[in-house]
């Protein structure tokens, strides 16, 4: 099985002058762990802001979710896969890396979001 047979394909973003509030609120709507930030000049890296980074470098630090903007804590840049990466790659890389989710990336766009959660859900599938 591949990253692209797994990965999610909505892509939710969140822009790098956002607060990190914002942030919050969307991923409380969205049901999400993480946003990707997307690159505003050329020479921008693409980024992401996880619910970890908002615990570990807003909470944690007690500093102010209104006055905290995304660019402060956001993580960049991504490392990512190919739609053709191995699901046992991936949680080798994963275990490697300490990462939770990867951008799946083809023809330098991201195409979808594969988690660890995603490789649980399909292995406890197959398992039953």
């Amino acid at each position: 099985m591949k990253a692209k047979d797994i990965m999610k394909t909505e892509i939710i973003s969140i822009e790098r002058d956002a607060s990190v509030e914002d942030a919050m609120k969307k991923m409380f709507e969205r049901r999400v762990t993480s946003l990707v930030v997307p690159k505003e000049k050329k020479q921008d890296n693409v980024g992401i802001v996880t619910r970890k980074d908002v615990i570990n470098s807003v909470i944690a630090e007690n500093k102010n979710p209104k006055k905290t903007r995304i660019a402060d804590i956001m993580s960049e840049p991504l490392l990512s896969v190919s739609p053709d990466f191995s699901i046992e790659n991936l949680a080798r890389l994963m275990a490697k890396t300490n990462l939770r989710r990867f951008p799946v990336v083809e023809d330098d766009k991201i195409i979808g979001m594969v988690s660890n959660s995603d490789i649980l859900r399909v292995i406890t599938l197959e398992c039953m």
